[in-house]
């Protein structure tokens, strides 16, 4: 079903990448070509506070937060589209 939601929501590429207690995520390219981590969480899950502290966050432009793209809401899920990062923590970690 995630998988038929993301493409009539333009996604292409589309690859599981994990799921959680209120989600699951994929890796895809957006409808401008942008790599991004898709979130999908039932919106019985979702709390508005999410969506105002993601805007806040990205409003300031950290370079250590992962960026948020965009939200939308289908059917009974909220879509969030955030920058897809495949890093390796330890890779960037200073010992």
């Amino acid at each position: 079903m995630d998988f038929r939601v993301l493409c009539t929501q333009g996604f292409q590429n589309i690859q599981y990448l994990s799921s959680g207690s209120f989600g699951r995520v994929y890796y895809a390219r957006n409808k401008v070509g942008q790599e991004v981590a898709v979130k999908i969480i039932p919106q019985k899950h979702f709390s508005s506070g999410e969506h105002d502290a993601a805007t806040v966050l990205d409003h300031y432009g950290c370079d250590y937060i992962i960026k948020f793209v965009d939200i939308c809401q289908v059917d009974r899920d909220v879509i969030i589209q955030m920058e897809y990062a495949n890093y390796k923590v330890q890779n960037y970690l200073l010992l």
